[in-house]
């Protein structure tokens, strides 16, 4: 049996609980740089356009010291021709990297492990080294969290005889689940007009909700693709598909009604020829887009634990172990709308090209991090960069250049508190769209966020009680007791070494109050009754 904070006995079993443990949250990279050539089917290279990259699901390894991802990149790179068209080659890549794993952390060796990882392409660089060769260098980044369990008793083990007066709190903390699901396909036919050729294709997610469910979440959006097409007159188009999904992804431990948050990835993208003509004879094309939804799940729950403890009966000295508990201070996928207007200068476009027009539109975005607001609340801050093609001229005088520019974005939550330690935030540029307007270009886009911000409870709670020498005392009298502001109930019990509830019921106290409470003692005079108790001279 065990005294709490209130008086109220209760049983020992109830202490403590089973806390997870973060091995590893690592942020890594690695740089990777491969020549390539193109096939021959494909015109040589007169100017690069534009290189894009799907980085694939990381595979995962857990070594003895080092977490190990690897995954394929995908570079989609639009040029333009020696025939002054434009294509686009799709060129594969491998990626590999070491993230430091701490197997010797304080965690159940039996219990376990979950593997949450992400990885993405930043940084790249193209180098035109041939007429149909090139040379791609990148970098990979990753982030990457391993997820132990590690028993907590939080003063279960200690002695529960009636002497052993316990000081019982609790704290709250969150549990995360997680869930991946690599096998849904978004898959678009087009059928062309004859004499219309297909380029390539840009694929996003936009998700538009997540349900928690017992052992899955239910996921909604819409895959956003977007295809270039080149008229039977050579002029380029853009054709945008949205096709809506609504998927179940399966979660060890969610269960309904948990927050939860829903993110999405492009895995790769293929596209085919059909042998079946369209209607008016001209060849269709399948473009099939391979996704990856990951959800979260936060269970909040608490644990009890002996915060202090001592003996009415024995002297005692305590052994304190400091336990670390996640907390999730906020959590949600949010859409927010992005637009900016730049000069043509600012964005670099040549000089004597005023009359061109945008022709495609594609956006990468990131957040750097997080803030407080004036006001106590989370801002999410990040960079959006917008890489835009313009056309200029028609028939044999037509020209392609790029450029891109780069739009800040700030988005203030409606959560606020402590500066998060542990943050998780992915941004996804959806619904990308350009426009000039004289010598200013408009650009905007809907940027979906997904964020988990949080950080670390440390408690100190009674590892071990250790009883030494019989108290030795006074049979019977009173002892008047004036306590300092700082003071509570618990702190005078302890110092005279009487049960907590014997000195909150002889001084008219109600017990159900917190004991460690310094009101109780504002403008109170104790009177402390000794029975066959140590009393201090």
């Amino acid at each position: 049996m065990e005294l709490n904070n209130n008086g109220i006995r209760g049983n020992c079993e109830s202490l403590g609980a089973r806390i997870p443990v973060s091995l590893c949250n690592e942020r890594g990279s690695c740089e990777i740089s491969e020549d390539f050539t193109l096939p021959e089917y494909l015109p040589e290279i007169r100017r690069v356009l534009r290189v894009g990259a799907i980085v694939s699901q990381p595979s995962r390894y857990l070594a003895a010291t080092s977490l190990k991802l690897s995954g394929t990149v995908e570079y989609g790179v639009l040029y333009v021709g020696s025939d002054g068209r434009v294509y686009s080659a799709s060129l594969p890549d491998d990626y590999e990297m070491s993230l430091p794993f701490d197997d010797g952390a304080d965690r159940d060796p039996d219990c376990e492990l979950s593997v949450i990882a992400d990885a993405f392409a930043c940084d790249m660089t193209v180098k035109v080294t041939g007429a149909r060769r090139l040379n791609i260098r990148s970098r990979i980044g990753a982030e990457a969290r391993v997820l132990g369990e590690l028993w907590v008793h939080g003063g279960s083990d200690l002695p529960c005889e009636n002497h052993i007066q316990r000081l019982v709190k609790s704290v709250g903390y969150s549990r995360e689940c997680f869930g991946e699901n690599s096998e849904m396909e978004a898959v678009d036919e087009l059928e062309l007009p004859h004499g219309e050729r297909y380029v390539c294709s840009d694929c996003r997610i936009f998700v538009e909700g997540g349900t928690a469910h017992e052992g899955y979440a239910e996921c909604r959006g819409t895959v956003v693709m977007r295809h270039v097409i080149e008229k039977a007159s050579g002029e380029l188009y853009d054709i945008s598909r949205r096709i809506p999904f609504d998927e179940s992804v399966e979660a060890d431990g969610m269960t309904s009604g948990m927050p939860v948050t829903v993110s999405g990835r492009c895995n790769t993208i293929i596209k085919s020829e059909n042998d079946a003509e369209g209607e008016d004879g001209a060849p269709s094309v399948t473009v099939s887009a391979h996704i990856c939804l990951a959800v979260r799940g936060y269970q909040m729950l608490s644990m009890s634990y002996v915060k202090d403890a001592f003996s009415t009966a024995y002297e005692t000295e305590n052994e304190i172990r400091t336990v670390e508990l996640p907390v999730l201070y906020a959590c949600g996928n949010k859409n927010i709308t992005l637009g900016e207007t730049v000069s043509r200068d600012a964005l670099g476009c040549p000089s004597g090209t005023s009359d061109s027009r945008v022709l495609s539109a594609v956006a990468e975005a990131v957040a750097d991090g997080v803030e407080l607001s004036e006001s106590g609340r989370y801002v999410i801050n990040g960079k959006c960069r917008f890489y835009l093609i313009f056309e200029r001229g028609d028939g044999e005088e037509r020209e392609y250049f790029s450029s891109d520019v780069e739009v800040p974005f700030r988005y203030e939550c409606a959560e606020g508190g402590a500066l998060p330690t542990d943050r998780t935030i992915s941004a996804q540029a959806v619904d990308v769209r350009a426009r000039a307007d004289g010598d200013k270009i408009d650009v905007g886009c809907e940027l979906f966020l997904t964020y988990s911000l949080g950080g670390r409870e440390t408690v100190e709670c009674v590892d071990a009680c250790r009883m030494g020498a019989e108290l030795k005392g006074k049979r019977g009298g009173y002892t008047v007791c004036y306590p300092d502001r700082e003071e509570s109930l618990w702190s005078i019990s302890k110092k005279y070494r009487v049960a907590v509830d014997a000195t909150a019921r002889g001084n008219g106290i109600d017990a159900s109050l917190d004991a460690d409470s310094s009101d109780l003692t504002d403008g109170v005079r104790y009177m402390i009754e000794h029975g066959n108790v140590y009393v201090p001279t």
